[in-house]
């Protein structure tokens, strides 16, 4: 069993040395990475727009609720903008590696 999970390892990381499977192995981490915070800005976005969807569905909220919506859905967009930086930046360093 040892022997078969040596050759298939031999397989697939072929004669690289550490450090070239190192490198090999950035852009998947850094792929990863980018799926991560895709789904917290898609979590982020979901919410800020159901914030907005409710701030402004015709009923009587109180004064305080509504500056407190409207304060979460502002820093919510902040939010979301920092996470297109990150993600963006994590891109960039997709093609550097």
């Amino acid at each position: 069993m040892r022997d078969r999970e040596q050759s298939v390892l031999v397989t697939l990381t072929g004669n690289r040395s550490h450090s070239q499977r190192r490198r090999l192995a950035e852009p998947e981490r850094l792929r990863e990475r980018i799926g991560y915070l895709k789904f917290w800005q898609g979590v982020v976005v979901v919410t800020d727009i159901s914030l907005i969807g409710w701030l402004l569905s015709p009923s009587d909220h109180a004064m305080k609720q509504s500056i407190l919506a409207f304060t979460a859905i502002v820093v919510l967009s902040f939010g979301m903008l920092h996470l297109h930086r990150r993600i963006d930046r994590r891109i960039e360093q997709i093609g550097t590696v």
